[in-house]
């Protein structure tokens, strides 16, 4: 920095130079007078006087001790030795809480005191108030410094020098420029002490701590409701923001097709069993009961697919009414949205809580020889069981305020803003029960093998056995590989939950016309691969939530099935004679399985 004069020089100098200069102006008004009586000649006069008043007017300077520089502990005040600032600096007129939140990103950047030098002076430029507010930024040559210096550095720890401090995209000047005073009208630069440099090779550095997010005031929400986006408390997550339009109407048309066709196979699946309940006891009559579970999730979704995310999503939680960004609902109390959760997470549970059961029951028959009375003796425990978890469960998270809107699928659910939640409410519970059901099927299936060899070695035939094999192992196919794939999803999600959440919006903050022009949007290093969350794992996630309900109709295909519909149709519309039909039906399978012998055509 160049030196200063005396202060008493300084002093006469301004006087003179204002003398001067009003001096000239009052001439220029007089002659303006007299000379041109014209409107149009003062007008364009006095546009010239405020242009002439213009730059001395628009710029003043701050003393630092003003500032929260200086009030607050921060690595700038060693690489400021000058005592005034300017409150709008190339970067726009920001608040010091937004200034000291941007330091605070950059002050740990492993790099020279040379890049710290120059984010310094760019925020908080001098400002020489004796000299017509004149204005200096650091030297071009210094920015080129520190970039050359710390771009290597910051590109092995996976980030790029920031793109505010870029030095191509501000006007500053060259230390090659002599100056022999700063009262020359000249704009000069700020070029770093030799004393603050620091030649010393870098140590290994360390990564740098990421920035502090903030909560932009389109999305803020009431203090007490429990809302918490990015760990940031009383910030609610942006609605309809996660995916372009193009894939959140495929998910939602996706939704909607499974959910369909979940509906309509689990209605006739438990349909079949009311038509005739004794053909469906224990062990498999669990499978009924999966099957209405997973009428009303398909109903939960069918709402959702019809409603959009009318009761996932609300601004009535928002702190400031007069934004229209909806936020995506967290807590109790939602009345809709709670009761969608309620019938949701229960009958997800419970249909666990069946699967469970099921498996009980098939060792119960196959390991322990239990006949179909014994165990249907148990089923009043059974049903206790099976209904009563599932409500404890779901109690305990309306308790805790665990709710979470579900905007893709316009339903409500537990744990998707809060991984605790979801590995409390979610994980330990789904992951428990399919492990206790996979151990009593592994150990009914061994019984079975057992049995069958025992069959098998006496000379009996062992059809039906193998075929009762083969039907239980399909079914736990269908129903493992899909509850497997939804655990999965969920540890997907809850794994990259948070990178994924700081990618996507830090890139709407520059993109979304209601949070980019908040303060609080500041720009984090963003994961292009996170930008969005996976889509095939969402497809994969509500595919594997509804598929369970689908295969279940499984076990009631075969021709009783239909003799079953069609005794019921007749009885309906008295068509024939239910005793009637059955008995032709059974003529017509005995001849399918037993055809006619040929004779020869000449004897």
């Amino acid at each position: 920095i160049m030196p200063r004069t005396s202060s008493v020089a300084k002093q006469h100098f301004t006087l003179v130079k204002c003398y001067l200069t009003w001096t000239a102006r009052l001439c220029l008004l007089q002659f303006n007078y007299l000379a041109f009586q014209n409107s149009a000649m003062v007008l364009f006069a006095l546009l010239l006087l405020h242009l002439i008043i213009l730059p001395t007017a628009a710029r003043e300077c701050t003393p630092m001790a003003e500032t929260n520089i200086f009030k607050r502990p921060n690595f700038c005040k060693p690489f400021l030795p000058y005592s005034d600032t300017i409150s709008t600096n190339i970067f726009g007129p920001p608040s010091e809480e937004v200034k000291l939140r941007l330091l605070d990103t950059y002050k740990n950047i492993p790099c020279k005191n040379i890049a710290k030098f120059v984010i310094c002076t760019l925020f908080y430029p001098a400002c020489f108030p004796n000299f017509e507010q004149q204005v200096l930024y650091p030297c071009i040559e210094n920015c080129q410094e520190a970039v050359a210096h710390c771009s290597p550095t910051l590109i092995k720890l996976g980030y790029a020098w920031p793109e505010e401090l870029k030095c191509e995209k501000h006007n500053l000047k060259s230390n090659a420029t002599k100056h022999t005073s700063l009262i020359d009208g000249e704009q000069l630069c700020l070029n770093m002490p030799e004393a603050f440099r620091n030649n010393d090779p870098l140590p290994t550095p360390a990564p740098p701590e990421p920035p502090k997010p903030g909560c932009p005031k389109p999305i803020r929400t009431h203090a007490g409701l429990g809302y918490n986006f990015r760990n940031v408390k009383n910030c609610g997550k942006p609605c309809d923001l996660q995916l372009e339009k193009s894939y959140y109407d495929f998910l939602h048309y996706w939704i909607g097709a499974w959910s369909g066709l979940c509906c309509i196979a689990t209605i006739i699946t438990v349909a079949t069993f009311l038509l005739d309940m004794d053909r469906f006891r224990y062990p498999e009559r669990p499978i009924i009961f999966i099957a209405g579970c997973y009428i009303l999730i398909s109903a939960c979704y069918l709402l959702g697919f019809i409603f959009g995310n009318k009761h996932s999503c609300s601004s009535s939680d928002n702190l400031y009414q007069n934004h229209t960004l909806k936020v995506v609902i967290h807590g109790e109390k939602h009345v809709a949205c709670t009761l969608m959760f309620v019938a949701l997470y229960f009958f997800t549970m419970a249909s666990n809580i069946w699967w469970v059961v099921l498996s009980i029951t098939w060792f119960l028959s196959a390991g322990l020889k239990w006949g179909h009375e014994a165990i249907e003796a148990k089923s009043m425990m059974f049903h206790a069981f099976a209904w009563a978890v599932p409500s404890v469960q779901t109690i305990a998270v309306v308790f805790v305020g665990a709710i979470d809107g579900d905007e893709l699928s316009g339903t409500c659910y537990t744990g998707l803003s809060n991984p605790v939640h979801m590995q409390l409410f979610v994980l330990i519970p789904t992951a428990a029960y399919l492990a206790i059901g996979v151990f009593f099927l592994l150990a009914g299936f061994v019984a079975l093998c057992k049995i069958r060899t025992i069959i098998k070695d006496s000379g009996t035939k062992t059809k039906k056995l193998e075929m009762l094999m083969i039907r239980i192992g399909i079914f736990s196919i269908f129903y493992l590989i899909p509850a497997c794939g939804l655990l999965a999803c969920h540890m997907y999600e809850l794994r990259y939950r948070d990178k994924i959440n700081d990618s996507w919006f830090s890139k709407i903050c520059g993109t979304n016309l209601a949070l980019k022009r908040s303060e609080e949007c500041v720009p984090v290093q963003i994961d292009e691969s996170f930008t969005a969350p996976n889509f095939n794992v969402l497809l994969a996630r509500y595919f594997t939530s509804l598929v369970v309900g689908i295969t279940s109709g499984f076990w009631i295909w075969s021709h009783k099935t239909i003799i079953a519909w069609h005794n019921a149709l007749i009885r309906v519309f008295c068509c024939q004679n239910p005793a009637r039909f059955e008995e032709n039906h059974a003529q017509n399978m005995h001849k399918l399985k037993h055809p006619p012998m040929m004779t020869p055509a000449y004897v």
